[in-house]
């Protein structure tokens, strides 16, 4: 047998919970961290592109680019 739907409110309006201190700070810090996840991203994307560019840049040189090399130190 199933079971039977509660009735609904005779005003229309179902019960809602009051939100608490926590839920709000909760809600806040979400939208901070997706905020900063979503600056993160685009820096890296941005990056990224610029990478690439350099990279495709640095292909087109007839002569390739050599690191210098590191100098040792001296004992």
């Amino acid at each position: 047998m199933s079971r039977k739907k509660s009735p609904s409110s005779p005003y229309g309006q179902a019960y809602t919970a009051k939100e608490t201190m926590l839920d709000r700070t909760t809600t806040v810090a979400k939208k901070i961290v997706e905020e900063q996840q979503r600056r993160q991203r685009d820096l890296n994307v941005k990056l990224k592109a610029a990478r690439i560019e350099k990279e495709a840049a640095e292909a087109t040189l007839s002569t390739p680019v050599q690191p210098t090399p590191k100098s040792r130190k001296k004992p």
